[in-house]
């Protein structure tokens, strides 16, 4: 079966002629941006709960697999340097260290069963609050970056940020049992990944509003 991607409300398979643990990201990235016709400089794609961003890792070491669900997050046209823009959708915070859920590894399927289950919800709660929210992405990046922003560009952020705000706290509500380490960076990492959002979003939207005077 091939990984499926999710963009704009469509769905479109993906697949390759050798396994994915000899696939990398990169080949990824190159395939989703040729099969959703998107830059691939502005292509961002999200599995499990966080941006897949280690281009040199493997699909397998991400812990896709055949029938894999990916959501794609991109912005079409040129960038506009040097104006902020929501198709980079880089994390606004710098671990001091990689924790068990942001890098490439798989040691979740060694945890816990109960641990597990908190886990699952985690992603699942960021993959609900995403698959809405990526059409909407994609629209708010492809609003003219000159500004004034028009009235329905200024609607269309109000309804992201709320819908943002109300993901990142259904997240972050999530119970984590003490012990419970993967599980807890999975819920950081969401938690970021959310925040990471809701500031491009605000920055762009500031970037726009700058261009009045």
């Amino acid at each position: 079966m091939p990984i499926t991607l999710l963009h704009n409300k469509h769905a479109h398979a993906v697949a390759f002629d050798r396994p994915l643990s000899m696939v990398t990201l990169a080949e990824l990235v190159a395939t989703a941006a040729a099969t959703l016709g998107v830059p691939q400089a502005g292509l961002r794609l999200v599995y499990n709960g966080g941006i897949l961003k280690d281009t040199s890792a493997t699909l397998a070491q991400y812990g896709l697999h055949a029938d894999s669900r990916v959501l794609a997050l991109a912005s079409q046209g040129p960038p506009r340097a040097p104006e902020p823009s929501i198709a980079p959708l880089q994390p606004a915070y710098t671990p001091a260290a990689p924790s068990p859920a942001s890098a490439p590894t798989a040691n979740l399927a060694s945890a816990d069963p109960r641990e597990q289950a908190v886990i699952a919800t985690v992603s699942d709660l960021l993959a609900g609050a995403m698959a809405p929210l990526n059409p909407l992405l994609d629209r708010f990046a492809r609003a003219p970056a000159a500004g004034p922003p028009s009235p329905d560009v200024t609607k269309l952020k109000g309804e992201i940020g709320e819908r943002l705000m109300q993901a990142l706290l259904k997240v972050d509500g999530v119970a984590v049992p003490p012990g419970f380490e993967v599980a807890r960076a999975k819920r950081r990492e969401a938690v970021n990944t959310l925040q990471a959002l809701m500031d491009e979003v605000e920055a762009r939207y500031r970037a726009m509003m700058g261009k009045r005077a």
